[in-house]
């Protein structure tokens, strides 16, 4: 999946379309907060995981991937 890095160097995250082409996925971290927001450009519908930690949003990433994953495919 093609990504593009954030131009400022301090920037831990990435930007990309989805698989499909269907879905923009924005994601990072950086200390004290994660997060993965995807857009459905299709349904104009936005999924987004916040952690409080650098970590914290990915244990909880799966469930509303694997649901965008289906809803685009």
């Amino acid at each position: 999946m093609p990504t593009e890095r954030c131009r400022n160097p301090s920037c831990r995250g990435d930007h990309h379309k989805h698989e499909s082409a269907h879905a923009v996925v924005i994601e990072g971290y950086d200390a004290g907060a994660s997060f993965r927001s995807t857009h459905v450009v299709d349904s104009r519908t936005t999924v987004s995981v916040l952690g409080n930690t650098a970590e914290g949003a990915w244990p909880v990433i799966g469930p509303p991937a694997e649901a965008v994953d289906a809803y685009v495919a």
